[in-house]
């Protein structure tokens, strides 16, 4: 029997993918909020189009695929599958490689140059046609189990970890969960252009962070730390079936010998494993590239979970291949 790939709509989507996990053993890393219909929906607020997918074989479901549909030019395009596409776990080597087969014949009627792609796919990943590319999601990240006791996940950290912790608690600063989307966004990006200035690293556009703010407040959630009737650390979190996700902080030039990221973090953690969650994603280690970064989220312990990386799937070779030497040409400063 062949693969059928069915096009969803985004709640029947939704739905699709709370069964299929009902009934999925996946662990952290293979639950990820980028596969979600919300963040389809977000996407979707930039404008940019959405394939909602799932495929089958004799009726049986394999997998899904939130696909984002992202302008190169005017003229060319290419999809995005963040973290995707998402396979059962019995699903066999063929299969993953026939439906990506299917998926590319889809891709050509729809005038896509090629498909970008991060499943943890063996298969998929080792396919003569997958090109590896530049990482769009980081590759290594730390996942830490919550459902531990509050003295465990202490005792897991560092003990520099620990004692910051302890710190900004006896310096009293205060964690909260704010739902005010419009202050949150206002306390949020005054200290994310700071922390800029001061660590020299490149944000996005102050709508995309305003864009996740105002979403919802269960996907995602901003957690800020107060200390002397100021927010000085802040920020932006996915809650998504089992584990939460750290997707953006910012923190002030002021009052940092009070360690408020820290107490941000574990309080963070602990609201967390209140509410019935599994796993806190740090999202994303790289001790070369990120050295300060990642001895900073590595002190909270944890587990390294190392991802496949991010491949290309080219659809129309000839127009692949000059899109990759513009990027080339591009990567050269004159």
């Amino acid at each position: 029997m062949d693969i059928e790939i069915n096009i969803l709509n985004r709640s029947d989507f939704g739905r699709f993918v709370s069964d299929f996990f009902f009934h999925s053993n996946n662990n952290f890393g293979e639950n990820s909020f980028l596969q979600s219909s919300s963040w389809g929906d977000i996407q979707e607020r930039y404008k940019r189009k959405c394939f909602y997918l799932s495929f089958k074989k004799s009726g049986v479901f394999l997998g899904f695929s939130l696909i984002i549909e992202i302008p190169i030019n005017n003229f060319f395009k290419y999809w995005y599958i963040p973290r995707g596409p998402v396979f059962k776990e019995d699903v066999s080597d063929k299969d993953e490689i026939e439906i990506f087969s299917k998926l590319s014949d889809f891709a050509k009627k729809n005038n896509i140059v090629f498909i970008r792609f991060e499943s943890n796919s063996v298969a998929l990943t080792k396919e003569k046609n997958a090109k590896k590319t530049n990482d769009v999601q980081p590759s290594k990240t730390c996942f830490i189990d919550i459902r531990q006791s509050r003295v465990d996940l202490l005792k897991g950290m560092k003990s520099k970890t620990r004692y910051n912790i302890s710190l900004a608690k006896k310096k009293g600063v205060k964690i909260i969960s704010t739902s005010n989307h419009r202050v949150a966004f206002d306390n949020f990006i005054k200290l994310m252009k700071e922390t800029s200035e001061r660590d020299g690293f490149y944000i996005h556009a102050e709508n995309y962070y305003k864009n996740l703010i105002s979403y919802n407040n269960h996907f995602i959630r901003v957690f800020e730390a107060h200390y002397n009737g100021q927010v000085i650390a802040s920020g932006i979190f996915s809650f998504y079936r089992r584990q939460v996700s750290y997707l953006h902080g910012a923190s002030s030039n002021q009052f940092r010998n009070v360690m408020a990221p820290y107490l941000l973090h574990f309080e963070t953690m602990i609201s967390a494993k209140k509410e019935g969650y599994k796993f806190y994603d740090l999202y994303g280690v790289n001790d070369s590239k990120w050295p300060g970064v990642s001895r900073f989220k590595r002190g909270f312990g944890g587990e390294q979970f190392d991802y496949q990386g991010t491949f290309d799937w080219p659809v129309k070779k000839g127009c692949y291949k000059l899109y990759r030497f513009i990027r080339f040409l591009r990567s050269f400063k004159f």
